[in-house]
Order: C-alpha cells, then sequence, then structure tokens
C-alpha cells in the first residue's frame, strides 16, 4: 500500500482519523475543522474519539462534552466531564470534592448509585474502580458500589532500582479480553487479573528490576499498548521495537526488535536511556 501525502498541519490538539475531524492552533487563534468545515472558537476540544455512532468532542478547559450524531450536535455536557479508557458510551463524570461516577452524556443519567473517590472504568456489565493515590487499589464494584473484589498494588511488587519506595499503579486500563482484565502500570509492567475473582493470572514486565522476581515474564519494552481491534492482541510500541502479545495467553505472537533487525548497526542500541559513544 502507498501513501500520498496531501497536507500537513502543525500544533494539533485533538484529531480523529474515522470521521478526519481535528483541531489546532494557529497564529495565535484556535481552530476546529468539523465534517470539512472550519470554525474558530475561543476553545477547541483537545480530543476527538469516535464512539460508536457518535463523536465524542471533549474540551479541557471546564470540561465540557459535545456528542455528534450524523455530523449534527445531539447533546453537551458543560463542565465535570472526562473521557475513560475503552470504547463505552459512559463517560468520567467528576464532583466538586474530587469523586467520580459514570454518565450516559446522551441520557445523563448516572451508571453509580453515588460518586465515589475512585477513578473508573465501564465495558458491558463489568464496573472497575481504582485508587492510584490514597488506597492504591483496583477494584471491582456494582452499580450500588458495593465492593465484589480488591486487588492492592503494592502486591505487584516494588521498584528498587529506578523507583525505591513508590508503589506501582495504573496508568492506561487496556480492556478485558476473555475473562482477564488487562492494565498497564507506571513501573513498566503488563498485569491481567481474573475479572470474577481479581486475582493475579499474568504478569508481564520490561522493567530491569522485574528481571529476578519469578512472578514476571520479561519482554521487550512494552511503551504505548493497546487492543488490536480485529484479534484483540496487545500491541506494544515501544524505542524498542513492535510487539504482540496474546491476551489470553500471555505469548508473543509476532514482534520486530530494533538491535535484532540490524545488529551490526543499531544492534550496540540498548534503550533511549543508555547514551552511546561515538567517535572521541
Amino acid at each position: 500500500m502507498q501513501y500520498q501525502k496531501t497536507n500537513k498541519l502543525a500544533n494539533v490538539y485533538g484529531f480523529d482519523p474515522q470521521s478526519g475531524c481535528y483541531s489546532f492552533t494557529q497564529d495565535e487563534s484556535e481552530y476546529l475543522s468539523l465534517y470539512d468545515e472550519l470554525f474558530q472558537q475561543d476553545e477547541v476540544p483537545l480530543n476527538i474519539r469516535p464512539i460508536g455512532d457518535f463523536l465524542y468532542l471533549w474540551y479541557a478547559c471546564f470540561g465540557k462534552l459535545e456528542v455528534y450524531l450524523n455530523k449534527e450536535i445531539l447533546c453537551s455536557v458543560e463542565k465535570n466531564t472526562y473521557l475513560i479508557d475503552g470504547e463505552s458510551l459512559y463517560v468520567g463524570h467528576c464532583s466538586d470534592f474530587d469523586e467520580y461516577n459514570l454518565m450516559n452524556p446522551i441520557t445523563g443519567e448516572f451508571l453509580l448509585s453515588s460518586h465515589i473517590p475512585y477513578e473508573l472504568y465501564v465495558e458491558d456489565d463489568v464496573i472497575i474502580a481504582y485508587d492510584n493515590l490514597r488506597k492504591k487499589e483496583i477494584r471491582r464494584i456494582d452499580n450500588s458500589t458495593e465492593v465484589l473484589w480488591s486487588f492492592p498494588f503494592v502486591d505487584l511488587g516494588e521498584d528498587n532500582v529506578y523507583m525505591p519506595g513508590e508503589v506501582d499503579h495504573i496508568v492506561k486500563m487496556l480492556g478485558i479480553v476473555g475473562d482477564l482484565l488487562w492494565f498497564k502500570t507506571d513501573f513498566a509492567r503488563l498485569i491481567a487479573l481474573d475479572i470474577t475473582t481479581g486475582k493475579q493470572v499474568y504478569q508481564l514486565s520490561c522493567n530491569p528490576a522485574d528481571e529476578e522476581k519469578p512472578q514476571y515474564k520479561i519482554v521487550e519494552g512494552i511503551g504505548n499498548c493497546y487492543l488490536r481491534e480485529e484479534d484483540k492482541a496487545i500491541i506494544g510500541i515501544s524505542s524498542s521495537g513492535f510487539q504482540a502479545i496474546d491476551p489470553s495467553t500471555a505469548e508473543v505472537i509476532d514482534r520486530f526488535i530494533f538491535r535484532e533487525a540490524d545488529p551490526d548497526g543499531i544492534g550496540t542500541y540498548r534503550s533511549v536511556f543508555h547514551p552511546l559513544l561515538q567517535g572521541d
């Protein structure tokens, strides 16, 4: 497949390749290109995301959300929203007391009976709550906020190389595949929990601090990762290269590592954190 460059823009904020909508700044002004129409605005959306048949435009200043359907605005929520990981219709809603709920922006209905001091993720009928700062745990809850199970982040183990004394935490919820909930952590780990029990099933890591820990399977750089739509494989793209992981077995099913492809040149490369000397 060959590609032809049709346009180039700088200072882009939000971009959705599916609809072609994007926002950007130019000459100290902000613009939104929405379905091939260009608008100058006081504030443009920081995030533009397709959710099913809908297009979500999220504005960072006050947490405003606009929902479009068939190129027409369907509804808007003026403040206190945020987009959550995944493809759910729900968005996060923050109260004035740093407590959170899940809201259907089209109906205005909340999923939980009350706001709680946990960040939230939902997929189908599974509701996940996690707190990176205070409780430092992840839990599954029901609509009444009853706890079905909980898992403390301290059980993931410490990083005694780069961040001694710190507790690991979630940086991205990847999603549910089969009976497993996958997420990425700050210590460069991929964790799979049993969605029914909350028990650890798989622990992958590219962190040198985990190399001597028998519970961790060491893989190449995890980097930015997501679930591939067609087969739900975990795709990791990093400075080391590319890899695809089967989420049901945690086995690497495809990979391209730079130093393996060019052992005589880039083969001496370890990571962006290890400088190479050249000449004098």
